[in-house]
């Protein structure tokens, strides 16, 4: 039978069945015997319904399912414990079969005498050969002076020991486990996990178990058994994604079912002041506000609170208890934890909080209360709807998953520290665009009458780089426009890193900073590639200069998303993109054309517009006809006023001749500037 098999493969299933005939009473067996017209009093049971598989030499497969499935049978039968009622088995080799770890043990035979009698059944002869074996055994089983009592006398774990030991005595071609992990205390399931694992790599083995995580660890394949029927066949991973997430279904199906007991829930009472407090909206919201109930572990996820009060609150307080389904409190927060103001949305007394998080939670259902107070005074205490976090191919442990990384080694620190006035920076010491900021004697931002006059006249309260780099100038903006929030938006995953580590140690309080990773595009939330220059991080791009650069792939996010989660009363934009900012502006224009309660300072670099596909002329005609634009002079110094600067307005009539100029400000026509954009009408 063996030579029908290819030589990679030691085990061939094919279409295998196993029918037992059930009676509802025993004499039904013998009245079917004997009835004239053989008329039939059984049921037929399909333990196992046309399982067919193949197992190749090295491959370990897990076998997993709910009891009943048809499991312990499909292994019985690989095992010739059972023969099957239709197809056949082709096995290549010595099969052990491990389907009850005490199934081999003789009780009224001393320990001894079951490991050589069970050595002899299995093989060996020669004295010497039992010696050698009988000990190991005797080693792995650590049952001391018990191995000359009898076997009867064992504790379940001495037993448990002991046939494990004698089953794995020798490595045999074909190992087949039925839940011997399932078995015994923690020490001996180690035991039995580092044997197993010894001999991994010799053999080939199918590997039935309830823990995921031992299928995980062990299994390259798994086959998914349902009602007998192969439910799936595929990778580890995918098998194990596929059992939870029936298991999930069969959990939903059962629970609406039950009838609900009228008790007094965990997560107390209900209250709801309409005289004070009405029109109130909540929800769990994705990235783009987008209502949800389902989520996984470390995704971005939102609590959305909209509510319109019906006079002037004095201190108002938003709060969020969350348990789990079991009704255990796994956490709460609230807007005074972070010493958050909450501000009215509009002259109606509308209100609109967004409260955005990294989800640690692991997989489970989640309920939370919207809480919301003036001081000691409850308006409000509404259940929120239910959040179920899903996660089936990752293992996790207890209620959180804290976002942790493991590295191998210490990695050399390849940073450079250095102080310009009272900022702090650190640079990667090996990028050459970093290592510009030590070497200038002063920065164009600090201390200009430029920013100062902003300053004064509109106090900007929300700040948006674009093109943040390192955060050096994010951090010239805190220190200018220090009641602002400053929003910095880098693709550079290595360069976040720097700007979180920058303001960090400048001692920035997290609330009056936030980090976005991403493209600055037209639309939000498309994959896109990132060009990263080996030469100078400041000429990162998104369409790279030679195919020697580095590519990521990185989502986008557009200045209207960006503005849309910040509410202000004042923005200022600055945009650093090389060459990227026309696509920019595109994801701007509807909070643009919509509002003139904002200033934009960007930098127009002819060349690298054209390297990313934007023609100048067009560009700069566009942004003629819809603002105020104006060039801001003598760049390294900004001498000039706000009110000098938007003196000197650019006109159609002057573009070519502007983009001449501009590029002749550098050798190749590389030359750049920048310009002010304002809106016709800007709020006074």
């Amino acid at each position: 039978m063996s030579s029908m098999l290819d030589s990679d493969i030691v085990v061939k299933v094919n279409n295998i069945s196993k029918i037992y005939k059930l009676y509802k009473k025993p004499f039904d067996r013998v009245k079917e015997a004997f009835h004239p017209l053989k008329k039939k009093y059984h049921k037929r049971f399909y333990a196992l319904d046309n399982v067919s598989f193949e197992l190749r030499r090295g491959e370990a497969l897990g076998i997993i399912g709910r009891n009943g499935n048809g499991k312990s049978t499909l292994l019985k039968i690989i095992a010739k414990v059972l023969t099957p009622t239709s197809g056949n088995i082709v096995t290549k080799g010595k099969v052990s079969a491990i389907l009850e770890l005490t199934s081999n043990l003789k009780p009224e035979m001393t320990g001894r005498e079951n490991i050589i009698y069970n050595l002899k059944l299995q093989g060996f002869n020669s004295k010497k050969d039992i010696a050698i074996k009988s000990k190991e055994i005797e080693e792995f089983a650590e049952i001391g002076d018990f191995i000359e009592q009898p076997v009867k006398l064992y504790s379940s774990g001495m037993r448990s020991r002991l046939g494990f030991g004698i089953a794995t005595s020798t490595e045999p071609d074909i190992l087949i486990l039925d839940e011997v992990l399932a078995v015994g205390d923690f020490n001996f399931q180690q035991k039995c996990l580092a044997k197993i694992n010894s001999m991994r790599d010799k053999i080939s083995m199918i590997f039935v178990s309830h823990s995921m995580n031992s299928v995980r660890l062990f299994c390259d394949n798994v086959m998914v058994l349902e009602k007998g029927k192969k439910a799936f066949y595929g990778k580890a991973e995918d098998g194990i994604k596929y059992y939870l997430e029936q298991e999930e279904k069969k959990k939903l199906e059962l629970k609406k079912k039950e009838i609900k007991q009228e008790i007094k829930p965990f997560y107390g009472d209900i209250f709801h002041n309409k005289d004070k407090i009405t029109d109130i909206l909540y929800y769990w919201a994705d990235d783009k506000l987008n209502k949800i109930d389902k989520c996984s572990t470390f995704d971005n996820i939102n609590v959305v609170i909209k509510f319109k009060l019906l006079y002037s609150p004095k201190k108002l307080i938003i709060g969020i208890p969350i348990w789990n389904e079991n009704g255990n409190f796994i956490t709460g927060i609230s807007t005074d934890m972070k010493n958050f103001k909450i501000k009215k949305l509009n002259n109606n007394n509308e209100y609109q909080v967004i409260c955005k998080f990294k989800n640690i939670f692991n997989p489970n259902k989640y309920i939370s209360i919207i809480s919301i107070y003036d001081g000691a005074e409850a308006l409000c205490r509404l259940l929120n709807n239910e959040l179920t976090v899903i996660n089936t191919d990752r293992r996790y442990f207890g209620f959180i998953s804290l976002e942790h990384e493991w590295k191998n080694n210490i990695e050399k620190k390849t940073s450079k520290k250095f102080k310009f006035n009272d900022i702090l920076l650190n640079v990667d010491s090996n990028d050459p665009g970093g290592l510009q900021y030590d070497s200038k004697s002063s920065y164009e931002e600090l201390n200009s009458k430029l920013y100062l006059d902003i300053k004064k006249r509109y106090n900007p309260d929300i700040v948006i780089d674009i093109g943040a780099n390192y955060g050096f100038t994010g951090l010239v903006f805190k220190k200018i426009f220090n009641k602002a929030k400053i929003i910095l938006v880098e693709p550079s995953p290595k360069l976040t890193k720097f700007i979180k580590t920058n303001f960090e140690m400048n001692q920035i309080n997290v609330n009056d900073y936030e980090i976005i990773q991403a493209i600055c595009a037209e639309k939000s939330n498309i994959d896109r590639y990132f060009s990263l220059n080996p030469k100078a991080s400041q000429d990162n791009r998104v369409i790279g200069e030679n195919e020697n650069w580095k590519q990521i792939l990185c989502s986008t996010i557009s200045c209207n998303d960006i503005i849309s989660r910040n509410q202000g009363s004042f923005y200022f934009i600055k945009i650093d993109t090389q060459g990227y900012e026309k696509m920019v502006l595109e994801g701007c224009y509807k909070f643009l054309n919509e509002s003139n309660n904002w200033i934009i300072k960007t930098e127009f670099a002819p060349y690298w517009l054209k390297s990313q596909g934007t023609e100048p002329k067009d560009f700069l005609k566009l942004l003629i006809d819809k603002y105020n634009v104006s060039e801001i002079p003598t760049r390294t110094k900004y001498k000039d006023s706000f009110h000098e600067i938007l003196k000197n307005k650019l006109k159609l009539d002057e573009i070519e001749d502007f983009i001449k100029y501009t590029e002749n400000h550098n050798k190749n026509k590389r030359g750049w500037c920048d310009l002010l954009i304002t809106p016709k009408t800007l709020i006074k």
